[in-house]
């Protein structure tokens, strides 16, 4: 499994959102299918960015509480609930949580976007050390 994180030099948040939609717009564009793992406020922000470019450039995507057969089809797919995840099979999890999720086996890629901002913050450390714990080598990009 390749783990990615990416630590952003502000707590700005919107140099935040606008960094995590542009590196889903890349996935999409390399062909790529992802899940995002959120709370629900930032699944919200999130979805209605989703849109690029004005009305016309649309990511198809889908934030929903369970995923569904039919939405998880879609090649970018919001949770806000971690049971959510073992329905949205997908190439790339981004895990934008405060919480140590446990990594699962049919995760392929995993992406941590993780700012400034000292909850953030503090949570991706544990979550690195845990992972490094657990022997996973963690590819760290400071942007």
């Amino acid at each position: 499994m390749n783990i990615d994180f990416f630590i952003l030099p502000t707590q700005d948040n919107e140099q935040f959102y606008q960094f995590v939609s542009t590196q889903v717009k890349s996935y999409f564009a390399a062909g790529k299918t992802a899940v995002i793992y959120a709370e629900d406020l930032l699944c919200k922000e999130l979805d209605a960015r989703l849109w690029f470019n004005g009305e016309d450039d649309f990511l198809p995507h889908a934030y929903m509480a369970e995923v569904s057969p039919d939405y998880a089809k879609l090649p970018v797919v919001l949770v806000s609930e971690a049971f959510s995840l073992k329905g949205a099979n997908k190439d790339i999890l981004i895990d934008l949580t405060l919480s140590n999720m446990p990594v699962h086996s049919e995760v392929k890629h995993l992406i941590k976007i993780v700012d400034q901002e000292p909850s953030r913050l503090q949570a991706s450390r544990r979550y690195y050390k845990a992972l490094q714990q657990q022997g996973f080598t963690i590819n760290v990009h400071k942007i």
